[in-house]
């Protein structure tokens, strides 16, 4: 691997927390100090940052039951498939939380 912003060849590898908790492989040049993270690590903190800002979903209507479906990436980010179990609980009258 070479740095892009200086050219060098010596990397050390070590872990970086990014944004929303998520902790990474990155390697730090030791000629420059640039640090490479690795690309999953950084597209997920990417969005998570994203849907940080919500994600407007439908709610519909199954027999009875209302039924809310959860946009492809909302559902990967959260490690949630089909016959996945979640729990939701209120957390006021008018916010609901979904926890994996």
């Amino acid at each position: 691997m070479k740095c892009y912003a200086c050219g060098g060849k010596n990397f050390a590898e070590e872990r970086v927390s990014l944004s929303g908790g998520i902790s990474a492989q990155a390697w730090k040049c030791r000629k420059c100090g640039e640090v490479v993270i690795e690309p999953q690590a950084a597209q997920k903190a990417l969005l998570l940052n994203k849907l940080k800002r919500g994600v407007e979903i439908t709610v519909g209507q199954l027999g009875s039951s209302l039924v809310m479906r959860f946009p492809a990436e909302v559902a990967e980010l959260a490690g949630i498939s089909k016959g996945s179990k979640v729990k939701i609980y209120p957390e006021s009258p008018r916010r609901l939380v979904v926890t994996s």
